[in-house]
């Protein structure tokens, strides 16, 4: 898959890794998930066990409805303060419905100064997550006041390869899917926005195969094989 990046050969060494997952309510995985678990969840089971890293650590400080400014606010308490050997951002789809397009730029600025200042502390590897589908055909305000998120994730493809990072493109690799299955966004959403259990278990999938580290054979491979 495109944009495959050496953070595949970090992990074939041993030293422990520490990774931190930011963003919104996406990548928190609350209230749409009932009792199943989120993308991050199911990525630090396939790390920690499927992949014997035990020594890793897999933090997730995404907040619901949160936006790139309020993370910027707490950077430090969200990310600085671990030290992210990886640090892994979805963030724009509460964006999209309160910043307009003529105010992208701007928000490409603070997300780049984002990055920046990683790199700068010495992360070694990013991880930018396009973001997913929304439902345009949804007549639902949540996903009206959305239409503008494909813009957001052309930023994110942007940035991405201005930084060198992973490129984890959930909009392609879902368009891909409902191609091959018109129901496969239909049954991976629950409000039009939020990806449900089978959703997170497209965007684990779809950040795996980029790490090149997804096996389909794995118990955690085999959840779910609806589409």
């Amino acid at each position: 898959m495109e944009n495959v990046h050496p953070l595949s050969s970090r992990l074939s060494r041993p030293e422990p890794i520490t990774w931190v997952f930011a963003g919104d309510s996406i990548t928190q995985g609350s209230v749409h998930l009932l009792e199943f678990r989120n993308y991050v969840q199911l990525f630090e089971e396939r790390i920690r066990t499927e992949l014997k890293r035990p020594l890793d650590a897999v933090i997730n400080t995404a907040i619901g409805g949160w936006t790139l400014a309020q993370i910027l606010q707490q950077e430090a308490h969200l990310i600085s303060r671990f030290h992210p050997n990886v640090f892994s951002i979805c963030i724009g789809m509460n964006d999209a419905a309160h910043v307009g397009l003529g105010e992208l730029d701007a928000w490409e600025t603070s997300y780049s100064q984002l990055l920046h200042r990683l790199r700068e502390a010495g992360t070694e590897h990013l991880i930018l997550h396009t973001l997913p589908p929304v439902d345009v055909a949804s007549m639902r305000p949540m996903a009206q006041k959305r239409l503008n998120a494909p813009h957001f994730s052309a930023v994110i493809r942007r940035l991405a390869k201005t930084y060198g990072a992973v490129l984890i493109d959930h909009e392609q690799f879902w368009n891909k899917r409902a191609e091959a299955n018109d129901r496969a966004t239909l049954f991976s959403q629950s409000d039009t926005i939020h990806p449900n259990t089978y959703g997170h278990r497209m965007m684990f999938e779809c950040l795996c195969r980029h790490l090149e580290i997804w096996d389909s054979k794995s118990p955690l491979g085999r959840l779910f094989q609806f589409y």
